[in-house]
């Protein structure tokens, strides 16, 4: 093991167009651009090297005439200050992985995207270590298997999104560059949708159905709206689709007192989509109305 001293790179980006003439970029269209690049930077750092190292995003202002600018600077240092990691050909990890994200020179998932262009992957082949072929349309491309764990992470995309097309998307903002060393990667307008997070399918987890007792908190006499329930842990919101108990409620052939209970056919849904778990609930049936007024129970026997 071997102390390691933390590594240091520098990044310019710069957006550019007729908007930006007095060097001014407004600050709800930066602020998000600039934490993306700090999310983009601290998510690879972490699928590229796990919980071996952690990078700090320092930034600073920077003007020419008619774009706004703002320099960077990427701080790498292991955890606790020691590892191994840098012992081996990773000896430029803070370099690497401004590569590996696109942010130094035109390869990265930067250019990965740009040469897909939004068309859909059909086959990908991984080979040896890290190098991986992507089959589009009657086109294939090679890339490395880090690149592909970038283009499949939602967060890092999210991030390259928010660092490239959003800003683009603005009245007046046409050209996007980073610049690193001698290497300019610039990105036009047209091209801004290229870098853009196409609809991610939702990933059902449970669909199921049970019977159980259920306690309304909230009633709604709005046909569509849901109803608010709680099975004496926990308050859901749930869509009543019993379109006989619905209809009865709207005809007021049934009346509700605190506290009443309902057993009912519950269906419950689970699924993850581009911003977490979700989970829906729909009463499918209501099998029974119990009153909340309670009565003393006695043994009746019936005289014949």
């Amino acid at each position: 093991m071997m102390k390691l001293m933390p590594q240091k790179q520098y990044f310019q980006v710069i957006y550019d167009g007729p908007a930006l003439k007095s060097n001014e970029m407004d600050v709800r269209d930066l602020a998000p651009a600039l934490l993306a690049i700090s999310d983009a930077l601290e998510e690879s750092n972490r699928v590229v090297y796990g919980d071996k190292t952690k990078v700090q995003v320092n930034v600073r202002g920077s003007f020419k005439n008619g774009s706004f600018g703002v320099d960077f600077s990427v701080i790498q240092g292991g955890i606790d200050g020691i590892t191994s990691l840098f012992n081996s050909e990773q000896a430029n990890a803070a370099a690497n992985l401004l590569t590996i994200l696109g942010f130094s020179g035109t390869a990265g998932l930067i250019g990965l995207l740009f040469k897909l262009r939004n068309r859909k992957i059909k086959k990908v082949t991984k080979e040896g270590d890290d190098k991986a072929t992507l089959e589009v349309e009657d086109e294939k491309i090679e890339t490395s298997q880090k690149i592909i764990a970038l283009f499949s992470n939602i967060k890092v995309r999210n991030s390259i999104q928010k660092i490239i097309t959003e800003p683009l998307s603005k009245e007046g903002v046409n050209s996007f560059k980073i610049k690193k060393d001698r290497n300019v990667t610039e990105i036009k307008e047209e091209e801004k949708d290229y870098f853009g997070l196409s609809d991610i399918p939702d990933e059902p987890l449970e669909d199921q159905v049970r019977d159980v007792y259920l306690k309304a908190t909230a009633i709604t006499f709005i046909e569509g709206n849901k109803w608010k329930f709680s099975d004496g842990t926990n308050e859901f919101f749930a869509t009543v689709k019993d379109e006989k108990f619905a209809k009865d409620v709207q005809e007021n052939k049934i009346t509700f007192s605190k506290d009443d209970t309902f057993k009912v056919k519950l269906r419950e849904k689970q699924w993850i989509s581009d911003t977490g778990l979700k989970t829906e609930h729909e009463i499918e049936e209501v099998l029974e109305h119990r009153s909340a007024a309670k009565q003393i129970r006695l043994p009746f026997e019936e005289k014949k």
